[in-house]
């Protein structure tokens, strides 16, 4: 079986981005809906608590999304101009299992992991700027970012 960045299996490897990818943004998707019914019943509900519209919205939310997309297409495109060229040598000479998927769709479905990974940041950037963990995910979310750019 073919390894992956860390020496663990290439096909374990990728489980566990699917998998923390779909964990953070079912995380960052949803708020409990209790507790927003149990903040309006006593009053808590300010404009700094109130949905992601509150803190951005119309253009400067579209401006956002557009920022955050080209951030991570620009860090792809750096991936893709370093590895398209290894393609035809070191790639083709390497040992590929039968379920090995074909060179075609590794541009698609790279391009959908940082079309996702844009958005994910987008939605935390619309959180309130009260929240202290909105800080702390951007600044995961830019060294995660930095970190592909460099292992590129």
């Amino acid at each position: 079986m073919p390894e992956g960045r860390s020496g663990t299996p290439l096909l374990f490897d990728v489980a566990q981005l699917l998998c923390q990818t779909a964990e953070a943004v079912s995380f960052f998707l949803k708020k409990p809906v209790q507790k927003i019914q149990r903040e309006q019943r006593i009053g808590m509900t300010t404009p700094s608590s109130q949905p992601d519209s509150a803190q951005h919205s119309g253009i400067s939310s579209g401006i956002g999304l557009a920022g955050f997309l080209l951030l991570c297409y620009a860090v792809a495109a750096v991936g893709a101009l370093s590895t398209i060229p290894n393609i035809p040598t070191w790639y083709a000479a390497l040992t590929k299992p039968t379920f090995n998927p074909p060179n075609w769709i590794f541009g698609p479905v790279w391009t959908l992991l940082y079309t996702l990974m844009a958005i994910a940041a987008w939605l935390v950037w619309r959180k309130p700027s009260t929240s202290t963990t909105r800080l702390d995910a951007l600044m995961v979310f830019g060294l995660q970012l930095t970190l592909n750019f460099l292992w590129t």
